[in-house]
């Protein structure tokens, strides 16, 4: 007698297409079960119990946890010194004393004129909105806002004639909170996540903006707060790509902050212990004191007064015939090891090596932070290619070259802004420089490209060394720099000798 059921016998009967469908059906649930289970990390058991995991998109893990996220990153940022410096330390080699731009692709007569633009507006505070900051300070602040809040916009103003500046157009920097998240539905013929605007396409078209921050104590903000529309063309959005699809960019500190809560816990229990442990006291019972037993137990004597504060160095006399039990004062045990691993949880979270934000290198051999000093230099690689410049820099610069054709009296043709990171510190410059030549001669590298790694513009430093070599020619003058006359003297041809 065979064991299929009832019902799939009659199906078979009376509909063979629907019974064939339904043991289809069958047949992928069954292999869903056993592909589910061939993997740990997806079983439902005792072990994944209590664990929130969901199916949402980047936008809709971010919509009811952003907001939060961004107070305790701040709030960290206050009162925590590791947090604090962590944070600090991603703009400082990112942006350091600033990724610098420089004018490509113009005629010569164009490039100077827009090279002094720059020195006169990007160079000094009247690129920004509030008169306080160089361009470079404005990319320091940014960075520093996308690795604490996981986002920052720039925003692009364009001032009255009246302001006299260099270049018609400044840049305001604005914190997340700005952007009013409760637009969050069908807009027009589009859509808004979060303050977004997105065409039916998908393609950003607009911001909505307060006027002024949320949290403002200005007798300016208004209790009923209206944003407003401002284009995609006036707004640079900074922030970290982490998933396809992302629209806003979260604090950098998410995955360290329960880590950094409990540090802090565990420190102040620490600390505790410790104060306990100093405030053991000695018990003095004086056996002679007889005549104060009554007046002990009346409670009438300082002998019989209860102890319920302990001090350091307290001498507490009792009545005759008390004894006292002294605890075991706290050992700390493991305090540097539990304090070492949580740290570097939080260096991982930010991506930075562990000596920089603990201050400790006891730890570090040359060989071993070399190693950890280069695989940080990527990561600054990454951050600077792959959102600050493209997201940010390249924004403000086009933003600059629309504005100078009123000073140039027209659009620079073929002008562009390309920028030039910092120069990068040489761990060992014994060996690093000479293998740096090795390359170049070999043809591995050009000199432009090894210029540019370095920080500097390769056609500014051509540029200054003919006009040194000029100056030393005027003056007849010959330096071991000068690779036209070699450190070992000039080459003299031997003359051929006859056989």
């Amino acid at each position: 007698m065979t064991s299929e059921p009832l019902l799939d016998r009659a199906l078979a009967a009376l509909a063979p297409g629907l019974a064939v469908r339904r043991a289809e059906a069958r047949l992928r649930l069954a292999a869903l079960r056993n592909a589910t289970a061939a993997y740990d990390g997806a079983s439902r058991g005792h072990r994944t119990q209590g664990r929130k995991i969901g199916s949402t998109s980047a936008d809709g893990e971010a919509l009811t946890s952003l907001r939060r996220l961004r107070d305790v990153a701040r709030d960290m940022e206050r009162n925590n010194p590791y947090a604090q410096r962590g944070l600090s330390v991603i703009p400082t080699n990112v942006v350091g004393t600033g990724i610098v731009p420089s004018v490509i692709g113009a005629g010569d007569r164009s490039k100077k004129k827009l090279e002094g633009l720059i020195k006169a507006h990007l160079e000094t505070t009247a690129v920004d909105f509030d008169g306080r900051q160089t361009y470079a300070g404005l990319q320091f602040t940014a960075v520093r806002a996308l690795a604490r809040d996981g986002e920052v916009l720039a925003v692009r103003y364009t001032p009255k004639a009246s302001a006299g500046l260099p270049v018609p157009f400044q840049v305001r920097l604005l914190e997340a909170d700005y952007l009013d998240d409760g637009k969050t539905g069908p807009e027009g013929d589009g859509y808004c996540v979060q303050g977004i605007e997105f065409d039916a396409q998908g393609r950003r078209i607009a911001y909505w903006l307060f006027e002024e921050h949320p949290g403002a104590v200005s007798s300016n903000v208004r209790r009923s707060q209206r944003s407003k529309r401002v284009p995609a063309a006036d707004v640079a959005h900074l922030y970290r790509v982490d998933r396809p699809g992302q629209s806003r960019g979260v604090p950098w500190l998410a995955p360290a902050m329960m880590t950094l809560w409990d540090l802090k816990d565990y420190e102040e229990a620490e600390l505790v212990r410790q104060k306990v442990a100093a405030c053991f006291a000695a018990f003095e019972t004086d056996p002679t004191a007889a005549s104060s037993i009554g007046g002990a137990i009346n409670g009438t004597t300082k002998a019989a007064s209860p102890v319920d504060v302990l001090e350091p160095g307290m001498i507490h006399k009792m009545a005759p015939g008390h004894t006292i039990s002294f605890a075991s004062p706290p050992q700390v045990q493991g305090y540097a090891d539990y304090i070492r691993m949580n740290l570097r949880k939080v260096a991982s979270s930010l991506g930075v090596p562990f000596n920089e934000i603990a201050s400790d290198d006891s730890q570090e051999n040359f060989a071993s932070s070399r190693r950890g000093y280069l695989v940080f230099q990527r990561l600054i690689e990454v951050w600077r290619w792959q959102a600050v410049i493209p997201q940010f820099c390249d924004p403000v610069g086009r933003w600059f070259l629309e504005a100078a054709t009123v000073p140039l009296g027209g659009p620079p043709r073929g002008a562009m802004l390309d920028h030039t990171p910092p120069r990068r510190e040489l761990i060992s410059p014994k060996e690093e420089v000479p293998m740096m030549r090795d390359m170049i001669r070999s043809g591995l590298m050009t000199r432009s490209e090894t210029l540019r790694s370095l920080g500097y513009e390769p056609e500014a430093v051509e540029a200054e060394f003919k006009s040194e070599n000029e100056r030393a020619d005027k003056a007849e003058l010959s330096f071991d720099s000068d690779g036209r006359r070699p450190a070992t003297g000039p080459v003299v041809q031997q003359p051929e000798t006859q056989p």
